[in-house]
């Protein structure tokens, strides 16, 4: 477990270096912006442990490893490109310590864990989860493994970055940014074992909230629709996601592509199950 950890810490190393050109420079943001930045955090932040429909044992089952990829984020690089033309935020990592258990009749539940990290003025931490059921547990002889899950989260991405604009008097301000993420969603699942392989396809909808706030020295806000500080965006949309693991006898290798409110995420793990 101690060498899962540092692999999921030097997950956060390498995300850290994504930021060598400049944390983001999300400043003078239309309501627009905010949604759709807001969206792309959402899509980031949202649960995954790359779990296919089936249960992880008959009875009883247990999972344990690590998870990272990226998000794509063309609006976060889009905006930060209008105040720094050296910018290159196109995507930005996610990473977890992941963990799965299978109890009787199908149930199953899901934990993906971000500890709080803080890393040359960009902080992240995120705590994810999610209850599935699988409903062909029930079947005698299913042709496919089909399974239900419900699943929320609670995210933060935060950081330090310089505010110029009228709410500053067009003096440069040191503020802190964060942008906080809920969400709830459910979708449906189904997968198919073929010898180790084990390929899943599901299709559900999310309902995210993002609280964005910055704090500073000042009343300052980041808006160009509100001189508020703060500023609540409430978004929702279809998620699409399909994924194989890799089981080679005590371990799982898996990947796992979504499409979730209009954006892309891109998941690996390695894992240990019994």
């Amino acid at each position: 477990m101690k060498s899962k950890i540092i692999c999921l810490l030097s997950l956060f190393i390498i995300s850290n270096n994504l930021f060598a050109s400049g944390v983001p420079s999300l400043n003078s943001l239309s309501q627009n912006d905010v949604n759709l930045i807001s969206k792309e955090f959402a899509t980031n932040f949202a649960h995954s442990i790359l779990a296919p429909a089936s249960s992880l044992g008959k009875l009883m089952g247990l999972e344990l490893g690590v998870m990272g990829g990226i998000t794509y984020t063309p609006e976060i690089n889009r905006v930060s490109k209008l105040y720094s033309t050296s910018s290159n935020i196109s995507f930005i990592p996610t990473a977890g310590i992941i963990a799965g258990l299978s109890l009787p009749f199908g149930i199953n539940g899901e934990l993906n864990f971000i500890p709080s990290i803080a890393l040359s003025g960009v902080t992240l931490k995120n705590t994810s989860y999610a209850l599935k059921w699988e409903v062909s547990s029930l079947m005698a002889n299913p042709a496919l493994n089909i399974a239900l899950r419900l699943h929320a989260n609670s995210g933060q991405f935060g950081y330090s970055s310089v505010i110029n604009n009228s709410t500053t008097s067009n003096q440069n301000v040191n503020a802190t940014t964060t942008w906080e993420n809920s969400s709830l969603g459910y979708n449906l699942e189904i997968s198919k074992k073929f010898l180790f392989i084990e390929p899943y396809l599901g299709f559900g909808l999310i309902n995210s909230k993002t609280n964005i706030g910055v704090t500073g020295s000042s009343n300052i806000s980041i808006f160009t629709f509100s001189s508020a500080s703060s500023y609540q965006s409430t978004n929702s949309g279809t998620h699409l996601f399909t994924g194989v693991n890799l089981n080679l006898l005590l371990f799982k290798i898996g990947a796992e592509y979504n499409q979730m409110l209009g954006n892309k995420k891109i998941l690996a793990k390695v894992s240990f199950y019994f």
